[in-house]
């Protein structure tokens, strides 16, 4: 199966994945919906943020319960213990747009949003968006320069990406939750 998504300058990139293991995924009720109008995905701006979220990670989870990702303000301890998952996006490009909605409705699954205080298996999950329109250093910084991309961080190490819309619509469910439970 081929997969297209964009690379800086607007040339179109294709590559070719393997075989989904999962026999097929659900393309998480997109049916047509216009983007959901909350999430809980954050909004990067700058590498500070990201490193500080990624060194947090490895911290033991402290306050993560009392940790909104509506904030807009960078709670130092916010990421402890958490699965990271950066979206690379930008503007002007349909694989981005239509993953866009898929993305945000995961942020709100309850398995994922504190799980901790529920006593899911599942780490809590921050779900955060680089916008490379606005941000070319920051995806120059992790290499990326095909969109979306998806980077996964757990304990302070990048431990997966997805590169391509299509990719992300049949699996991002199932490597958020394989990244996301407690080890």
């Amino acid at each position: 199966m081929r997969h297209y998504y964009y690379r800086r300058g607007g040339d179109v990139a294709a590559t070719t994945s393997p075989r989904e293991e999962s026999g097929g995924g659900k393309e998480g009720g997109e049916g047509g919906k216009s983007s959901s109008s909350s999430s809980n995905v954050r909004t990067i701006s700058s590498l500070a943020q990201i490193r500080e979220l990624i060194e947090n990670s490895a911290a033991p989870s402290s306050s993560i319960s009392s940790f909104s990702l509506h904030d807009e303000g960078m709670d130092n301890n916010a990421a402890g213990g958490a699965l990271i998952v950066l979206d690379f996006t930008s503007n002007n490009c349909p694989p981005c747009d239509m993953i866009r909605p898929i993305y945000d409705e995961l942020s709100l699954l309850d398995e994922f949003v504190d799980a901790t205080a529920r006593g899911s298996s599942h780490r809590p999950v921050v779900f955060c968006k680089v916008n490379v329109s606005d941000h070319p250093d920051i995806a120059k910084y992790y290499g990326v320069d095909g969109w979306p991309t998806f980077l996964f961080f757990r304990d302070g190490a990048l431990i997966d990406s997805v590169v391509g819309g299509n990719a992300a619509r049949v699996g991002l469910y199932g490597l958020i939750s394989k990244h996301a439970r407690s080890s």
